[in-house]
């Protein structure tokens, strides 16, 4: 398999790191998409990452298109747990990180690739809060020296790293604070579990 996307972007960490968890070899091939938009359209119309090639030459797009593919693929494992109730719980914390990574990159363009006469302070300091507010509730969420639903990594713990480390790279003042200890710890084991895995 090839994953197609640069780790600028938390949807492709995050996949990244499912496939890590999976134990899944692939190989990835570093794109930037305001740099590469051609190459990203022979495969993604839209030139959106992250994309994953499989070994067939099929192509799946769009981060939760390719979590789908990939859970369905596989044998069960409790990074998608088939219990309603804990699944239900996963879901939710999920959601809440992928939020605040969707923020994160709508943050990154209006202070960063926005003409500097246009940028707006205030949208900038919503997006920031909604950030941090995404990671202050996932690290209240956690069980202390464990995950967020439990003793076993899933797809929320996941997904709440790749924000974290994302937001490290490209705004790590906003995940300073003893309000983000909770999450820089749960990020620690999950960076540590899948360095295990290797």
């Amino acid at each position: 398999m090839k994953l197609i996307g640069g780790s600028q972007s938390p949807f492709v960490r995050r996949i990244a790191m499912v496939l890590e968890a999976l134990g899944l070899g692939y190989d990835q091939e570093v794109v930037r998409t305001d740099q590469d938009g051609e190459l990203i359209r022979r495969y993604n119309p839209v030139g959106r990452v992250p994309v994953l090639v499989l070994d067939d030459e099929r192509v799946i797009i769009d981060s939760h298109a390719i979590l789908d593919y990939l859970e369905r693929s596989g044998p069960a494992t409790p990074l998608f747990p088939q219990e309603q109730e804990r699944r239900m719980k996963m879901l939710f914390a999920d959601s809440v990180a992928i939020a605040g990574m969707e923020k994160l990159v709508l943050w990154f363009y209006e202070k960063h690739r926005r003409d500097p006469a246009l940028r707006c302070p205030i949208t900038i300091g919503g997006y920031e809060t909604q950030m941090r507010d995404a990671l202050h509730w996932l690290g209240a969420s956690c069980l202390p020296g464990a995950y967020l639903c439990g003793n076993e990594l899933t797809l929320a713990d996941i997904t709440t790293t790749s924000l974290l480390n994302t937001m490290t790279a490209v705004a790590a003042d906003l995940v300073q604070g003893p309000k983000c200890a909770e999450t820089r710890a749960l990020a620690s084991r999950v960076t540590s579990q899948l360095a295990a895995a290797r």
